[in-house]
């Protein structure tokens, strides 16, 4: 076995942590339009604790991207989180037929096992309108029973994206952002392709 000089195996390993920091400075200067909001006041996070950032996490920001912005599904769930009527809330991204990027949709869990009503769907919607920019705003709502986990205790969200927001694969209630009544409003078979077709 042919073993490399050390000055060789240094530059190599120099040039790879270079493309590595490359990368990671690249992919958040392209999020630096992402905005989050804390109680009343936003703040922008271009490179926040690069090459590390808590919240443009990699896998997070690949999830969902929409309008041509990046979104932190981490950031939108605990912001979700804060309705006093939510009990757990997985974010994650789905394709729109004839739209780039994916939509933000959220799957929510209610306390006690809540049934949803039309005051509980317009606060939502009035919730994300404040508490979220336009882009980072879920599309489509989920309302599950339980929130799937995996080993680690991690949301689990490889089912809910390739199920999307399709009725007719899913038995639970859907909902869409419906900026014309200002609310959250039911997902079927008859409003589906009306979905689609509007200005999302």
């Amino acid at each position: 076995m042919i073993s490399r000089p050390k000055s060789e195996k240094r530059e190599t390993t120099t040039i790879v942590q270079f493309l590595e920091l490359f990368y990671k400075l690249y992919s958040y200067s392209k999020d630096s339009k992402f905005v989050a909001k804390s109680r009343d006041r936003y703040w922008s996070e271009p490179q926040r604790n690069t090459p590390r950032c808590e919240l443009c996490d990699f896998r997070m920001i690949k999830d969902t991207g929409w309008k041509g912005e990046n979104v932190s599904t981490t950031e939108v769930g605990n912001i979700l989180s804060g309705l006093e009527f939510v009990r757990d809330v997985n974010v994650y991204g789905v394709q729109v037929p004839g739209h780039d990027g994916r939509a933000g949709m959220a799957a929510i869990m209610f306390k006690e096992d809540k049934e949803v009503t039309p005051d509980m769907l317009s606060k939502l919607y009035k919730y994300c309108e404040h508490h979220l920019p336009s882009y980072a705003r879920p599309l489509f709502i989920r309302v599950v029973k339980e929130i799937t986990l995996t080993e680690t205790m991690k949301h689990r969200k490889v089912e809910y994206v390739k199920e999307g927001f399709d009725p007719s694969i899913i038995q639970e209630p859907l909902y869409f952002l419906d900026r014309k009544r200002k609310t959250y409003s039911k997902l079927d078979s008859l409003s589906y392709d009306t979905v689609l077709t509007s200005k999302l």
